[in-house]
């Protein structure tokens, strides 16, 4: 179950060594509870990479439909402020639940272009690849 902390949830929490190690864990674990976080790294270049891969994906793992909705949402409005145009939806394989939940808010969202099952490498049929509109 997703832990909601009302302290942070409006705030950004700041990652130091963020780019590896327990800084990466932990920014990781940060942003699937639906925290906003902001890398630092004595690697600049690894710190920008790192907050680039974290940025384009979400698990929705332990989540309710409603929750994932939300999180969906998010992600979708922060890919389109920070030029992203693709982004993966972890949402396993399951009963199939949380997957026709996201194909119903993909279909009428203003920001994406186009979605498709995730290829082989991507998480197969338990994830979903969505483009957003230039």
């Amino acid at each position: 179950m997703t832990t909601h902390n009302p302290h942070t949830a409006a705030k950004t929490v700041a990652i130091t060594g963020g780019a590896r190690g327990i800084g990466y864990q932990t920014a990781k674990e940060l942003i699937r509870r639906g925290h906003r976080v902001a890398i630092g790294d004595i690697d600049e270049a690894r710190a920008k990479e790192t907050a680039a891969e974290l940025g384009r994906e979400i698990s929705f793992a332990g989540m309710t439909v409603e929750e994932a909705r939300e999180r969906v949402d998010k992600l979708l409005d922060d890919a389109a402020l920070s030029d992203r145009r693709e982004i993966r939806l972890v949402h396993g394989f399951g009963e199939g639940k949380l997957r026709k939940a996201v194909a119903q808010l993909l279909e009428r969202h203003p920001l994406v272009s186009s979605w498709r099952p995730g290829g082989p490498s991507e998480g197969g049929g338990g994830a979903t690849v969505v483009e957003l509109k230039d």
